[in-house]
């Protein structure tokens, strides 16, 4: 399957501005940013200070590289792990 990976990082930063670590870099096609950007919507829901920065997602296709940096409590740093395999899963990147 064809994917237009492209650097989404501008995109991102727009948009979200408040989730990307500096100098992070997203590289995905446009279906797996609308994944990216509706778990970014889902994830304000666990709670202030939660402090959750993306340094790197990237579809290496095949493989990912896919990481982050939180300085939530420990229930927000659970909560954040599952929705991350779920996210990890919904962007194509595991089973």
């Amino acid at each position: 399957m064809m994917h237009d990976l492209i650097d989404r990082t501008a995109e991102l930063l727009d948009t979200h501005p408040e989730f990307l670590a500096d100098n992070a870099i997203v590289i995905l096609s446009a279906a797996q940013l609308d994944v990216l950007k509706r778990f970014l919507e889902d994830v304000r829901a666990i709670g202030p200070g939660l402090n959750f920065l993306i340094e790197r997602c990237v579809d290496e296709n095949p493989g990912y590289n896919f990481s982050w940096d939180n300085d939530g409590t420990r229930e927000q740093d659970d909560e954040l792990d599952r929705r991350i395999e779920r996210l990890c899963a919904d962007l194509g990147f595991i089973n």
